[in-house]
């Protein structure tokens, strides 16, 4: 006598696959379970495997991870980017705080240089004072 392989009747085709039993019922418990019970999971994992739910979700993973490796490498290059733009911003902001330094340094040596040519001058004219036909004694 030939065995044909188990296949759900067609009401049953229509209903989403059950979902598999708890964790619990798992592994080193699963043997502890009555013969009963050990035929419903096997029933229930059976459908599970028959209704391809389990396929079409790993198939969602699968491309949604494709999905996410190309926007994180996207995210990279933008972050590489955006780093490299960053950098050049820097470079360029110290080197216009050097050129204000400098400018402020001549500014200051302008200043210092005003003042000691203005004393210079008022000395000058202190000694041209002193030295007009008014003032001179002899």
């Amino acid at each position: 006598m030939k065995r044909t392989p188990f296949r759900a009747p067609a009401s049953h085709a229509r209903r989403q696959a059950p979902q598999p039993p708890p964790r619990a019922l798992r592994g080193a418990a699963a043997h502890e379970l009555s013969v009963v019970a050990a035929f419903d999971e096997l029933r229930r994992n059976a459908a599970v495997l028959r209704g391809g739910a389990a396929e079409e979700a790993m198939l969602r993973l699968v491309r949604r991870s494709a999905l996410l490796r190309k926007s994180w490498a996207r995210a990279e290059a933008d972050f590489r980017a955006e780093a490299t733009a960053a950098r050049e911003t820097k470079r360029e902001l110290l080197a216009k705080e050097y050129k204000i330094q400098q400018a402020r340094k001549m500014v200051e040596d302008e200043r210092r240089g005003r003042k000691q040519a203005e004393a210079e001058r008022d000395a000058f004219a202190k000694q041209v004072r002193n030295l007009s036909p008014g003032n001179l004694k002899r």
